[in-house]
């Protein structure tokens, strides 16, 4: 047992683990702080799963710690076709939209005892597939016949999750894809060529993908009073309980904060701002900021390319979430459902962000076993 637990400890990452591990408290003490309010926002039930979403996703990011990344990348034609089904299964009646949700989108699979949102996962398929192609072919990378499977691959799941109306997500692997393919070494010439063909996609996406409710979405930046009613309304009420937090904020269990719509989830950084201040904000980011260039650190450094594929593939993917969601709560970026990594409520989002950090864990282990071996 004690050899065990010294081997366990022995895999974990002095930083990457202990910071998540962080976040989540911090998560379940915002929570428990929101279900204190004298409006019932959110019940027990909230709290309680996402103290077992955090515990299971400890557990889950320790067991793929001890798992050999190359190896699970070679799985691909498991896990990725899997991940894929359960996105179609959305388009089925087992889909759903979220229960408090105003837009249209059918992210959501009712399992009966629960819902789970599959583009949470697949996220992580597509990584750790997309990380296992790019490492075969990458010294290629320039040539038509090697980047045009590297493109199919990487826009399928982007058109996936736009057709299911859910925009957040799909900006998310958008920038996932674009960070991967460019630390690649994708030339020059082709990145240009790709920012030539998403002024064309974006436009068509506007007309074609995005209903009326997402496009306000965007143009309420311009002039969010003009919205202030309706579709303004909780990014307008999330800055002003972000400011009233001033600089040291009003505690997590005061009785006087702002009820801002979906402040557990999304919005949960507005609630942070009001209870712990600017100060206690700038912390939470500098921990984001420290975890972040941690994970870089562990990518940037491995010499076998799968392994800095997967680990630039999930800073991408975590950096990109807390800069749209903190965009979203200050009004800078519109409101496309993202969560804030371990932060907000949700157990698919949470099991996501540790399957990727014991990604992470994989990589800085075997990587230091080679080094030695």
């Amino acid at each position: 047992m004690i050899r065990f637990i010294r081997s366990v400890f022995h895999r974990i990452d002095r930083y990457v683990l202990p910071l998540c591990v962080a976040f989540s408290g911090l998560s379940i003490l915002l929570l428990l702080g929101i279900a204190n309010m004298p409006r019932h926002v959110i019940g027990p039930r909230t709290v309680i799963m996402q103290v077992i979403a955090s515990v299971l996703g400890v557990i889950g990011a320790l067991i793929l710690a001890h798992l050999d990344y190359e190896s699970l990348a070679k799985w691909w034609k498991i896990y990725l076709p899997a991940a894929v089904l359960l996105m179609l299964l959305t388009f089925t009646p087992l889909g759903q939209t979220r229960n408090d949700a105003i837009e249209t989108n059918r992210s959501w699979l009712n399992l009966g005892f629960a819902t789970i949102q599959p583009s949470e996962f697949l996220k992580i398929a597509f990584i750790l597939s997309l990380a296992y192609h790019l490492s075969r072919v990458h010294t290629r990378l320039g040539e038509p016949r090697v980047l045009l499977p590297v493109a199919a691959h990487a826009i399928f799941p982007v058109l996936l999750i736009l057709l299911q109306r859910d925009t957040g997500v799909a900006m998310v692997m958008l920038f996932i894809v674009v960070i991967m393919v460019i630390m690649a070494g994708l030339p020059a010439r082709w990145i240009l060529v790709g920012m030539a063909g998403l002024g064309v996609f974006i436009p068509i996406a506007w007309k074609f993908l995005l209903n009326d409710y997402q496009k306000v979405r965007f143009l309420l930046l311009k002039d969010p009073e003009k919205y202030a009613l309706v579709e303004a309304y909780q990014q307008l009420q999330g800055r002003i309980s972000f400011g009233s937090g001033q600089l040291f904020g009003i505690g997590i269990f005061s009785d006087a904060h702002r009820y801002v719509p979906d402040m557990y989830n999304d919005m949960i950084f507005t609630f942070l701002g009001e209870s712990l201040g600017f100060l206690g904000s700038a912390l939470v980011i500098g921990g984001y900021i420290w975890l972040l260039a941690r994970i870089l650190q562990i990518g940037l450094t491995c010499k076998n390319y799968l392994g800095r594929f997967i680990c630039v593939g999930v800073f991408a993917m975590l950096a990109s979430q807390v800069l749209i969601n903190v965009g979203m709560c200050l009004l800078v970026s519109p409101s496309v459902g993202v969560t804030l990594p371990l932060l907000s409520a949700g157990a698919s989002s949470v099991l996501s962000v540790y399957c990727g950090i014991g990604l992470v864990l994989s990589v800085r282990y075997y990587e230091k076993q080679n080094m030695f071996t």
